[in-house]
């Protein structure tokens, strides 16, 4: 997107013209302000790249021009101010200049000009990006700590599991998802398979597959998930070398015809660090509205897990491995009752 460098004053057509051809290479172009120095910059919506200013640096003219403007004007847009002799009054290091220049401008006078406000685009462009991205942090935290309360309060184990799984899928964008399950023995030992509990998609209807089981091990990538801890991210699933330590085994997933491309296997671990469930996302896309019925839709639409997206469930995989592992041993202590 071109960028705006407003000129305040008469520019002479010599610098007018060699900044203009210079500037083209950053994308900057050269804008005349009203010969009123009172003319605004606005500094909301969309501020310029900066400001060459062709007007008196008598005090007073100074002093109007950045009386008129809002607070931020000269820090947030750099502004570079002609002086008509080599010596600088006293008085302008008062003022919030980027730099100060003599006309005619030299082409290594001008081309330094555009160097640096080039550079402050880029910087003000980066902020732009890390405040935003600071907000969404802040805002997504707040989010989790409520959706985390809410999964922590509910009690109904197959509810419980719906709700894991449907917010999962909302923070990460996923088309579909399934958990896996671990259950306890009478001794109140951990199984060491894991059975498929539920699952759900935006683009078929999942069914009932209470018959899969999952054995603890690294050879699949469920059981891998689930034998080291480790999340497991895979970009594309029917892309994975053969000497991968897993192989794909989405079988709910391969019932339904569906090709699977991008997947985030999260275990799910209890306060004794013991994997109580596997959460298995499948092909993140960009629209909820999105559907994947054709192969040619997943490799059109399908995009891979982000680091963003781990750190979201990992911190929603602890309240959910908690309140799995509270329900579970809740119910097993009621059945021996």
């Amino acid at each position: 997107m071109e960028r705006k460098i407003i000129v305040f004053g008469n520019m002479p057509e010599n610098d007018a013209a060699l900044v203009g051809m210079l500037a083209k290479s950053w994308n900057l172009k050269l804008v005349s302000a009203p010969a009123d120095s009172a003319a605004n910059v606005t500094l909301n919506d969309e501020p310029p790249a900066g400001v060459l200013s062709y007007l008196s640096c008598e005090y007073e003219q100074m002093f109007r021009m950045f009386s008129h403007h809002s607070i931020g004007f000269g820090e947030s847009v750099p502004l570079y101010q002609r002086v008509e002799s080599d010596a600088v009054p006293p008085y302008l290091y008062d003022f919030p200049l980027c730099g100060i220049f003599s006309s005619p401008l030299s082409e290594a006078a001008a081309m330094s000009i555009l160097l640096s406000i080039n550079r402050n685009c880029d910087l003000t462009e980066k902020q732009r990006t890390l405040m935003k991205r600071l907000v969404r942090s802040r805002e997504q935290k707040d989010w989790i700590v409520r959706i985390g309360t809410a999964i922590c309060r509910e009690n109904d184990y197959a509810s419980l599991l719906e709700l894991i799984l449907a917010i999962s899928r909302e923070v990460t964008g996923a088309d579909a998802g399934c958990i896996y399950i671990r259950t306890r023995m009478v001794d109140g030992v951990l199984c060491d398979t894991l059975q498929f509990a539920l699952a759900q998609s935006d683009s078929f209807a999942p069914g009932n597959l209470k018959d899969i089981f999952v054995d603890i091990n690294p050879e699949s990538l469920i059981g891998y998930a689930a034998h080291t801890g480790r999340f497991v991210e895979i970009e594309d699933a029917g892309g994975m070398p053969e000497d991968s330590p897993y192989k794909s085994d989405n079988e709910f997933i391969r019932k339904h015809d569906y090709k699977c491309q991008s997947v985030l296997a999260v275990p799910l671990k209890n306060p004794e660090n013991e994997v109580v469930a596997v959460l298995e996302l499948v092909n993140k896309k960009p629209d909820k509205a999105i559907i994947l019925k054709t192969p040619e839709n997943v490799r059109k639409h399908v995009l891979p897990f982000t680091g963003d997206d781990i750190s979201v469930v990992q911190l929603l995989a602890r309240y959910a491995a908690v309140s799995l592992d509270r329900i579970s041993v809740y119910k097993d202590a009621q059945r021996q009752a």
